[in-house]
């Protein structure tokens, strides 16, 4: 036989399994409809990709082969430089 306190907390630990199973579905669920979105913008736009111009997000005089263009890139960053001053 159990006491009132037993019986009260298994019908508590009943609750909490059925709802933690409950959540699961949810998430599940949940993460079926993020990967299916994830595929559908890779497939719309050919997936992630590291840029070889800018692969740590920051582009670079190196990054280019044309005099004038490195001339302008130098003369933004000079600018951008003292604005942030």
């Amino acid at each position: 036989m159990s006491t009132p306190l037993e019986a009260r907390l298994r019908a508590e630990l009943r609750a909490s399994r059925e709802q933690a199973a409950a959540l699961e579905e949810r998430r599940l669920a949940l993460q079926a409809d993020n990967e299916a979105a994830y595929k559908a913008a890779c497939d719309a736009t050919g997936g992630p990709r590291f840029d070889k111009l800018r692969p740590f997000g920051r582009l670079t005089e190196e990054c280019f082969t044309d005099p004038a263009k490195k001339a302008a890139f130098r003369m933004l960053r000079r600018s951008q430089e003292a604005t942030d001053a």
